[in-house]
């Protein structure tokens, strides 16, 4: 098994920090004095339900052995091994012990490869937990989207580049439509039939359903802003219609893949509601709406009613 690298030297400083509450688990978060978001070690292990144990494998490479193991080293990158293998060391806003820790995105490339390995079930019995926690805070991490939470809770996105959602917005569309590619899958509309009690008919989907898909894709995936970006691209016309789907305007390198990202979250979601009213539930503590606050409740009016319609 992979020996860890030796950690830098260099002790940071957290210039903005708070606890994220994601799933139901406290997740402490930080803005570093060098830009850099990162998360707790002992925020990540409680966040997928592990615990530093004892034995050879416990202390502060409990992560990276966890990376390294021959269970689930197929479906972690290098990226994530590098990281795992070199966390950060830094001190707390208000000073304290020193911190170990990891940049924010860390926790969504581990949850990724945690539920590839459990789809191909590579993982032990024992380790059921640790899969079903990571599809619980998957896609509350997504690897742009941790960015925009992070930010809000600490209060650092009053001070970031004013360009900065712009950029990533840049990134995740194009200006003119791409090819009608089916995204959304006969298993997501399924689900939306079953949950909304609403009946399958032949031709188009209800109306309602481009709300909702509004409201649990668009508004969580990616960046605040997305929505009016997406509608400024692809305005409807006076009879509610549209020149083309709005997942037509995603980047094909980047956008698309944060969508397949969030659909893959949202739909495992789904099947653990009994309910619309559930799925709100989970999806605003899985996958928060960005821009609103993580802990609002929701409720069956959550939706305007021109988006009834």
């Amino acid at each position: 098994m992979a020996k860890c690298k030796p950690v830098a030297s260099q002790v940071l400083k957290a210039e903005y920090d708070a606890v994220l509450n994601i799933g139901g688990v406290e997740l402490p978060c930080y803005v570093l004095n060098n830009g850099v978001r990162a998360l707790s070690q002992a925020g990540v292990l409680n966040a997928l339900g592990m615990s530093f144990g004892g034995g050879p494998s416990s202390g502060p490479d409990r992560l990276a052995r966890f990376v390294a193991s021959e269970r689930l080293k197929p479906y972690v990158s290098d990226g994530l091994t590098d990281r795992s293998t070199s966390p950060l060391l830094f001190h707390p806003k208000g000073g304290g012990p020193v911190v170990r820790g990891y940049e924010a995105t860390v926790l969504a490339d581990l949850c990724d490869a945690i539920m590839r390995a459990d789809i191909e079930g590579v993982l032990q019995k024992q380790q059921a937990h640790i899969a079903m926690q990571a599809r619980v805070v998957a896609l509350g991490f997504m690897k742009v989207g941790i960015v925009a939470v992070v930010d809000e809770a600490t209060g650092y996105q009053q001070q970031r580049a004013p360009d900065a959602l712009q950029a990533l917005l840049g990134r995740l569309l194009r200006e003119t439509p791409g090819p009608r590619v089916k995204r959304f899958t006969t298993a997501f509309y399924n689900e939306l039939y079953r949950l909304t009690g609403l009946p399958k008919r032949g031709g188009n989907h209800p109306r309602y359903f481009a709300a909702l898909t509004r409201d649990l894709i668009y508004r969580r995936m990616g960046a605040p802003g997305l929505v009016p970006a997406l509608e400024e691209r692809n305005p409807s016309d006076a009879n509610g219609n549209r020149q083309a789907r709005h997942h037509q305007f995603l980047s094909d390198d980047f956008g698309v893949e944060v969508l397949i990202g969030h659909l893959h979250a949202l739909l495992a979601l789904m099947k653990l509601a009994k309910s619309l009213k559930q799925l709100r539930h989970l999806a605003n503590q899985a996958l928060p709406r960005l821009g609103d606050t993580l802990s609002l409740p929701l409720s069956d009016d959550l939706l305007d009613e021109r988006d009834r319609a």
